[in-house]
C-alpha cells in the first residue's frame, strides 16, 4: 500500500506503508513460505524462489527468512524496510509496473526482480506459478483456470515490456 503525504513545504511524498499486513504478506509470502511435502514441490520452490530471495538480499539488503510448513514466517523489520526503500526509490512509471506485477504474481520480490531486469516476464510467470503448476499436474486443468492464467501471464508480460520501455526511455 502506498500513502501520499504532504511534506512541510507543501510537496507530496510517496511512502510505502510497510506496517500493513497485506503488504508484508505480498512482499515476501510467495517466495518465503514453502511446502514441507511433497518433496517434488518443495524442491521446485527452492529452485524457483531461493535465487530471488538471494537477489533481494544482495541487491536491496532485504535478508528474508524462509520457512517450511503452514505457519508463515515473521520477517525482520529491517528486511521489510529494505523492500520498502526499494519501492520508494522507484519513479512513478516503474512503480506502476511493480504494482501490476506484484498484484498478479503475489510477490513484491518477483515484481522488483522483473522491473530491475534481473528476470524476464517468462521467468516471473514461472516463479509465480510453481504451486499452481504442481497442482495442475496432480489434478488437471479446467477451462476457467486456463483463461485466468492466460490473462495473468499477459498482464505480467505487459508489465515487463512497460518496465523495459521505461528503462530504454531513460537511457535514450
Amino acid at each position: 500500500m502506498f500513502v501520499w503525504l504532504r511534506g512541510p513545504s507543501g510537496s507530496t511524498v510517496r511512502c510505502w506503508a510497510a506496517g500493513s499486513g497485506v503488504d508484508r504478506r505480498q512482499a515476501t509470502g510467495l517466495v518465503c513460505d514453502r511446502a514441507e511435502t511433497p518433496w517434488d514441490l518443495a524442491e521446485r520452490q527452492v529452485r524457483a524462489w531461493q535465487p530471488l530471495v538471494d537477489w533481494a538480499a544482495e541487491t536491496h539488503g532485504a535478508w528474508l527468512r524462509v520457512t517450511r510448513g503452514v505457519v508463515p514466517v515473521v520477517q525482520p523489520p529491517a528486511a521489510l524496510a529494505a523492500l520498502g526503500r526499494a519501492v520508494v526509490d522507484l519513479d512513478d512509471l516503474l512503480l506502476t509496473a511493480v504494482s501490476a506485477t506484484a498484484g498478479r504474481t503475489g510477490s513484491l520480490v518477483i515484481a522488483l526482480a522483473l522491473v530491475a531486469g534481473h528476470i524476464n516476464a517468462g521467468e516471473a510467470w514461472e516463479a509465480a506459478q510453481v504451486d499452481e503448476n504442481f497442482q495442475r499436474e496432480q489434478w488437471g486443468e479446467d477451462g476457467e483456470d486456463t483463461a485466468r492464467r492466460t490473462q495473468i501471464k499477459a498482464d505480467i508480460e505487459a508489465a515487463g515490456r512497460f518496465a523495459m520501455l521505461c528503462f530504454n526511455a531513460k537511457k535514450g
